[in-house]
Parts: structure tokens; C-alpha cells; sequence
């Protein structure tokens, strides 16, 4: 099935009104994800609404909602439990990618440099000779 695509103002190629099958984790970009979830609230003028408190309280509440899935689960339950109520885990997931979507562009935050500067700082933290196979460790204090 295919889908259109358009060029937005920065010349990035996005996906037009996609169909949920056309689109998946290997073809759409973190780009494009983001035009897809700013049309739909431009659409519905909902960014008078979004300011970073009101998105990162919707992201709290948003990942509540997922974890509630799970609630009452060992871990080794909670495939089972993905298994039983996929649909309904997927959508709770997407609320809260879109969440933090729209957190990140009413915060003017690249997402992507965020979590590659992150992933440094937390590799220092946690060095792979101290932790792997660890469920538990107790790093040294942040500087």
C-alpha cells in the first residue's frame, strides 16, 4: 500500500495522511513522526494548549495509562499479558511517543542529540565491566 509524501518547510520528505499499515519503525523517521503529530494538532488547533507543563504532565499520565496494563503482573506475566491485550498496549505506547513528541517540539528539544547525549553520560555512569548481567548497581555520585 503506498502512501504520498510531501516536503515540509525544512525540504524534509513526511508521509501525507498515511494508512497505519503503510507506516512502520523502518521507514518513517523521527522527522516525519513529528510533522505527522504537529498536523494532527494543527488540525484540531490544539497548540494554544501546549506549553511544557501541560506535555509533560499529559507524558506523566500518558505512561501511567501504559503501565496500568501491566499492573498486578510479575514481569515474566507481562508477555502473556502483551499477548492477551496487545492492541490496547501499542495504543497506550503511541499516546505516550506522541506525548513526548509534542513535549520535545513545545520545548524546543532535538529528541535525537538529547538521547545520544544522554546515552554517553550514562554509559560513564554505568561502564559495561561493572554492570552487565547486573539488575542492581550503585553508582558513583554525579559530578
Amino acid at each position: 500500500m503506498s502512501t504520498k509524501s510531501v516536503k515540509n518547510k525544512k525540504n524534509t520528505k513526511i508521509l501525507k495522511k498515511p494508512s497505519a499499515q503503510a507506516l512502520s519503525d523502518a521507514v518513517v523517521t523521527l522527522a516525519q513522526a513529528k510533522e505527522m503529530g504537529n498536523a494532527f494538532i494543527r488540525e484540531r488547533d490544539w497548540q494554544q494548549f501546549h506549553n511544557p507543563k501541560n506535555l509533560s504532565m499529559a507524558l506523566a499520565i500518558e505512561a501511567a495509562e501504559l503501565m496500568e496494563k501491566f499492573r498486578w503482573t510479575e514481569g515474566s506475566e507481562s508477555f502473556k499479558e502483551l499477548l492477551i491485550n496487545r492492541e490496547e498496549i501499542e495504543d497506550e505506547a503511541a499516546d505516550v511517543f506522541f506525548s513526548l513528541l509534542s513535549f520535545c517540539t513545545s520545548a524546543d528539544i532535538d529528541i535525537s542529540s538529547a538521547f545520544a547525549r544522554k546515552l554517553v553520560k550514562t554509559a560513564k555512569r554505568y561502564p559495561v565491566d561493572k554492570v552487565k548481567g547486573l539488575a542492581e548497581y550503585k553508582p558513583a555520585k554525579r559530578k
